[in-house]
């Protein structure tokens, strides 16, 4: 199988729905919402980094005691509260570490069909969730995607096959027909929705029991950014080398004139 055409950890993906032929976009700084078109010059708008699993419990756990205690962390006066508040930071911050970790790892592995990953839109550089205590806009009966600097385990997202003859572990290909199933919401997928909004140029995308189906078109392979990365640190390498051996001369230069106009005090 060429590896080219499988979808893999680091790749930019676009997401277009079959039933609409529009693709997910996201402006994602001053508006995070999640929405379709078919505008073409928006398309930086639309690419999704596939990115790795993340793990959330520390940070799930941190969240937590602050929100449920009122605390703020520039005004803990008492020392036993402020050590376990410190403690549970830098159980945050670790879990945070190790998830960058894997993903440098796991940069370049294929995905199969079952996979659970998260989709992070480039552009804002934020992960895509569904907000479960928020409902959509359109759709009143489905909930509200957003973009989230961070993500949780609501950004969990299984890419599951549309047909049979596909199965789950089978490797996914670019131009797949896929099903986008949100891993903390049983049944649930991200939608494209049927009704459309008289005020907006858009179509609405949500998170709802009917399912839409997407295809996956990969538009930058993460090999092609590691074979970038690569020669980046081939030609910093080459410059390097190249100012090294013009300071080793410079030196040499300077040496021999110094021995010259020693040599010359010396015998006048």
């Amino acid at each position: 199988m060429d590896e080219s055409s499988v979808l893999k950890i680091g790749d930019y993906v676009r997401f277009d729905s079959v039933k609409f032929n529009c693709f997910l976009v996201s402006e994602g700084v001053l508006n995070t919402s999640i929405n379709l078109t078919d505008d073409l010059s928006l398309l930086d708008n639309s690419l999704f980094c596939i990115h790795l699993q993340r793990q959330y419990s520390a940070s799930r756990e941190y969240n937590e005691f602050i929100d449920a205690n009122d605390i703020d962390e520039n005004d803990i006066t008492d020392k036993t509260v402020a050590r376990y508040v410190n403690s549970l930071k830098k159980g945050r911050d670790n879990e945070v570490r190790l998830n960058c970790t894997y993903m440098e790892k796991r940069t370049g592995q294929v995905i199969a069909f079952g996979d659970i990953i998260q989709l992070y839109h480039v552009k804002s550089k934020k992960y895509l969730k569904v907000i479960p205590d928020e409902v959509a806009k359109v759709e009143r009966e489905n909930l509200f995607l957003t973009l989230d600097e961070h993500g949780d385990t609501f950004s969990w997202i299984q890419i599951l096959p549309r047909f049979k003859i596909d199965r789950e572990g089978d490797p996914i290909k670019s131009g797949n027909e896929v099903f986008l199933r949100f891993a903390e919401r049983g049944n649930e997928y991200i939608h494209a929705a049927d009704r459309v909004s008289k005020t907006s140029r858009f179509r609405e995308a949500n998170c709802s029991i009917e399912i839409s189906s997407w295809c996956a078109t990969v538009f930058q392979s993460s090999l092609g950014i590691i074979i970038i990365i690569f020669i980046i640190i081939i030609i910093i390498i080459i410059i390097i080398i190249i100012i090294i051996i013009i300071i080793i001369i410079i030196i040499r230069c300077c040496k021999s004139r110094l021995f010259i106009i020693i040599r010359n005090c010396l015998y006048s």
